[in-house]
């Protein structure tokens, strides 16, 4: 038995595929490979065929095909049908393989035992709904969408969205803790202690003394209770939040984007490839895909644990201090106007900013690959100075992107700070008339301090995921770029087409000739 898995004794008929590449449109619904029978035609012949994953999976891009052709005497070509699924989301051309095995009456091709099909994609990365010149917020909420298809970005997405949410279920816990130990335990201790003190004149009992005392044994135990509820669970969401690194789902988008760059890059027609260059595409796929994927997708489960506190913090003071709701509204409200507001602004900075360090890297590329001339005229000082230029140019960009996030991030802790304020002037106030009481004054500052916190990481979340609009401008931009794979196809159909007819040409051509022999011979 030979690799191809024919018997080494091989017969006169050939069966192989008809090219090692076919090519087929994802909006087609199937393709066609054909299979086709050499030599001596007389005699049946059967050939097992399977299907073999790529890049394309069985299931998600093709349905995999398995079975036996059977070639009756002087039949000389069949064909293979194969579902192509539409799965109306962008994806970079992909193949799968097929594989001609286990022949019976003839042996398969020695080259073309098996093929290479390629589904062309003609949707718009990352979506037909959004492109290069879509506003940034769709085209970042589109390329979330196409990042969340993946199997393993999807559930570890899943998992991580939960795992982020148990501690601010636990800051709720231990808000109330505060405020009923404060309320229903020390409150009420301190008061009696001063009633102890006015009605006798001896020293206050030890702690030995009050330790005894039912009332004082009963706290104790709420206390004690209320200690293990506050600390015990953060042991149980840190075992989580350390899993979080090892669900893959930064690893699995990068590498999914990464692969889908190269995919196209190798695709691209000439113009197109000239116009990305190399360092384009080395930018590309060291640098865009890790700004969009670290600070954009993998941003999105911060903004959600900060947006799920923030939105807790609201329901607290609904239903415990209903009168600080408004102060607390304000800060997310306020902070995200200012982001709306001040997309296009941040967006044109941060894309002059990469046009200024991709010069960087150009200039970087033209000296290592012209530096014989450079040597030989001389001229090593001026592309020094050269780069120095553009050099001072981008860290000018480079200090506007920071110093426009400072003073946005800014707003949170200055409005919290103020509000807090604000508060401290009028407790006593509240305090007094029974709309708060001591336990819920304290608890209410502390939740107005969290809710500017909280914000400020919101705010910084955000324009990371705002800034990494930049480096997806330039891989959309990319991705859509003409291939030539269109020009292939046609050519290969083209060439299978004549090749058929030549064959059945030849074919004929064969059998007159032992017609005309049989005839003399006769």
């Amino acid at each position: 038995m030979n690799a191809a898995g024919q018997s080494s004794t091989s017969p006169v008929s050939i069966v192989q595929f008809q090219t090692r590449t076919f090519y087929a449109v994802e909006t087609e619904g199937e393709m066609c490979v054909d299979v086709v029978r050499l030599g001596d035609a007389d005699g049946t012949v059967t050939v097992a065929y399977e299907c073999e994953d790529g890049a394309a999976k069985g299931g998600i891009n093709y349905t995999a095909v398995s079975g036996t052709l059977t070639f009756a005497s002087g039949e000389t070509e069949q064909s293979i049908t194969v579902p192509i699924l539409d799965t109306g989301n962008w994806n970079p051309t992909l193949e799968f393989h097929m594989r001609l095995s286990t022949p019976t009456g003839a042996t398969v091709g020695l080259n073309l035992h098996q093929c290479r099909v390629w589904i062309i994609d003609k949707d718009r990365f990352p979506s037909s709904k959004a492109g290069e010149h879509s506003h940034s917020f769709t085209l970042l909420y589109e390329f979330f969408l196409h990042a969340a298809r993946h199997p393993v970005v999807r559930s570890g997405s899943l998992k991580t969205f939960a795992i982020d949410q148990l501690p601010n279920v636990l800051y709720v816990v231990q808000l109330a803790i505060q405020v009923r130990l404060v309320d229903h335990i020390l409150q009420p201790l301190a008061e009696e202690r001063e009633q102890q003190q006015e009605q006798q004149a001896a020293e206050p009992p030890t702690f030995l003394a009050w330790s005894v005392h039912p009332r004082l044994a009963s706290t104790q135990l709420t206390a004690l209770v209320m200690g293990l509820s506050y600390a015990l669970p953060i042991w149980l969401i840190n075992y989580f939040r350390l899993s979080k690194c090892w669900l893959g789902v930064g690893g699995a988008a990068r590498k999914q984007l990464q692969a889908n760059l190269l995919r196209k890059y190798v695709n691209l027609t000439t113009r197109a490839r000239a116009e990305v260059g190399r360092a384009g595409v080395i930018e590309a796929l060291s640098r865009y895909s890790y700004e969009v994927v670290d600070h954009g997708y993998m941003r999105i489960f911060d903004c959600a644990k900060s947006l799920g506190k923030i939105l807790i913090l609201l329901a607290w003071s609904i239903t415990v201090s209903a009168a600080t709701f408004p102060l607390m509204l304000l800060l997310p409200t306020s902070l995200i106007l200012r982001v709306v507001c001040m997309e296009r602004e941040s967006t044109a900075l941060r894309l002059k900013l990469f046009r200024m360090q991709d010069l960087v890297v150009a200039h970087a590329e033209d000296t290592t690959r012209n530096f014989e001339l450079i040597r030989d005229y001389q001229i090593r000082p001026l592309q020094a100075q050269r780069l120095e230029r553009v050099v001072t140019e981008a860290n000018f960009f480079f200090n506007a992107v920071w110093e426009f996030d400072t003073r946005s991030a800014l707003v949170a802790p200055t409005l919290a700070a103020l509000f807090a304020g604000i508060l401290i002037l009028v407790s006593p106030l509240l305090v007094a008339n029974g709309y708060f009481t001591l336990g819920e004054v304290l608890a209410a500052l502390q939740a107005v301090t969290s809710m500017g916190d909280e914000c400020e990481l919101f705010f910084q979340s955000l324009v990371q995921i705002q800034h990494a609009v930049s480096a997806l401008l330039k891989l959309t931009h990319l991705l859509n770029l003409p291939t030539d794979v269109g020009d292939r196809m046609r050519a290969n159909r083209w060439r299978r087409q004549r090749g058929k007819a030549k064959r059945l040409q030849a074919r004929e051509a064969l059998d007159e000739r032992r017609s005309s022999c049989g005839a003399r011979n006769s």
